[in-house]
């Protein structure tokens, strides 16, 4: 094409389009091709245009310049271009390596423990660096965990294991790639944290052929240890945080079930005692009215001894997670009638008020812990309301749940307490003594795995008002009302 041109724009253009083509094969082609194609391209020049032609004499001070300018160009195109390419790879691969980092702190944020973040991370880096990456975590005995046979087909032989546990043990990265124990097929990186070693991060490049790691994949391997490792501390201190808060809770919780078992049943014990002391006297044995009383009193005593004991035992359960309920479909009338039976020495010197909407839908709960909900609910009324006042109890329909209030003509819960009143072992200041303080606690525990809603608020007038809320689910069809606990 040079030729063709020459006649029209003169041998000194030609030169110009050689040193496009120049800066075009710079942009596309790496150092070294560019830098062949600029010295050929000035041979080519001198030798087909530049006078004398055929030969690689310069006569004219200017031509030679201008080949030399020519060459100049080429070369420090070539140079330039390499660099800028160079310059934009390493920005790409910093830009992976900060989207990296980025992902994996979301991926520990985002997820609900450790194994979930520790499979999303280990994927993760094995893909973007062709090669399987796993984590090995130090143990409850100080130890690492060692699997020889990893998910996802990653062995460790035993020789392996040695060079995972010597790396655990001395903080320090060994294995392939590094000059410390450089015979083992993977890389083994410490999970320092500031103030243990938590684990051992392990990379198994995936090609055969490759001998050591690249300077930025290496940096980004670091940098992820450095954030798993501050992330598996920070869910120890966690685990071991809840633990410490448990131990506490147990046996502050220990200390006020002493406290409070011991108040609560020496009363009762000492009505049986002085009632069981009384019996044997000379007056009990001629005085059958006067032993109707005492026999009164002792069941009285047993009944309430009892309803401590229950409590105790149904708290016990609900804190080591063993309620299990034992759901079946009940009828609203059948519960509500066998619990105001049971509950009718304690309701005796109460005007009860029972008002119970017709039809209400089958329900699906477990009897026995219902009703010693609400039999609790009906004791707390009974407890905080003067005698010969109402206590009224209402089951009605609203929406898709079932809704039964008990409300007492009682002083009331203050505003103060309202959040508190279900809490365990709480007991309002200025109440009657008697009482655990674990009533109400166990009714909220009951109700709430019924995936059910109690709150508690203050009658306008006077008085407490206790409103459950158990959900309807349709019975079967072929399933027929029945009461199987009259």
């Amino acid at each position: 094409m040079g030729g063709l041109l020459e006649p029209y724009i003169g041998y000194q253009a030609v030169g110009s389009i050689f040193l496009l083509g120049v800066l075009a094969v710079g942009a596309m082609a790496p150092m070294g091709p560019t830098l062949i194609f600029a010295l050929v391209s000035s041979i080519v020049w001198n030798y087909f245009f530049i006078p004398p032609r055929f030969t690689f004499h310069i006569t004219a001070p200017q031509d030679f310049m201008m080949v030399l300018a020519h060459l100049i160009v080429g070369l420090t195109t070539g140079y330039l271009t390499n660099r800028i390419r160079f310059q934009e790879r390493l920005m790409r691969q910093r830009e992976e390596r900060t989207q990296t980092l980025y992902d994996v702190l979301q991926d520990i944020s985002s997820s609900r423990d450790k194994k979930e973040f520790l499979d999303k991370i280990t994927a993760r880096l094995g893909s973007l660096l062709n090669g399987e990456v796993r984590v090995l975590l130090r143990g409850a005995d100080g130890k690492l965990q060692l699997e020889k046979k990893q998910s996802y087909g990653i062995t460790l032989s035993d020789k392996e294991q040695a060079v995972a546990v010597w790396s655990f043990g001395a903080g320090k990265v060994a294995g392939w790639s590094t000059d410390t124990l450089a015979e083992s097929k993977c890389l083994y990186i410490p999970l320092m944290s500031p103030s243990e070693t938590m684990g051992v991060l392990v990379y198994k490049p995936g090609s055969k052929g490759k001998k050591l790691l690249d300077l930025e994949q290496g940096n980004l391997l670091h940098s992820v240890a450095r954030q798993l490792a501050i992330a598996l501390e920070r869910h120890f201190f966690e685990k071991r945080i809840q633990v410490a808060r448990n131990l506490e809770e147990s046996e502050q919780l220990h200390q006020t079930l002493l406290n409070s078992i011991s108040h609560e049943m020496r009363t009762p014990l000492t009505t049986i005692m002085g009632s069981a002391t009384s019996l044997e006297t000379e007056e009990a044995a001629n005085n059958p009215a006067y032993v109707k009383a005492l026999a009164s009193e002792l069941v009285e005593a047993s009944d309430r001894l009892n309803q401590v004991i229950e409590n105790l035992l149904d708290m016990s359960r609900l804190n080591s997670g063993r309620l299990a309920l034992k759901r079946d479909w009940h009828m609203v009338e059948d519960l509500l009638g066998v619990v105001l039976a049971k509950m009718s020495k304690p309701l005796r010197n109460h005007v009860l008020v029972v008002e119970v909407e017709e039809n209400l839908p089958l329900l699906s709960l477990d009897y026995r812990f219902m009703e010693h909900a609400l039999s609790n609910l009906l004791l707390n009324a009974v407890s905080y309301s003067p005698a010969q006042s109402k206590i009224i109890l209402t089951a009605k329909k609203v929406n898709s749940e079932v809704e039964i209030t008990i409300e007492d003509e009682g002083p009331g819960v203050p505003e103060e307490y309202l959040e508190r009143i279900f809490d365990k072992f709480f007991r309002a200041p200025g109440t009657p003594t008697g009482g655990v303080g674990l009533g109400l606690s166990i009714v909220k525990s009951i109700v709430d795995a019924h995936q059910g809603a109690i709150w508690v608020e203050n009658r306008p007038e006077n008085g407490a008002k206790f409103v459950v809320t158990i959900p309807v689910v349709l019975a079967p069809a072929n399933y027929k009302k029945r009461n199987d606990h009259e």
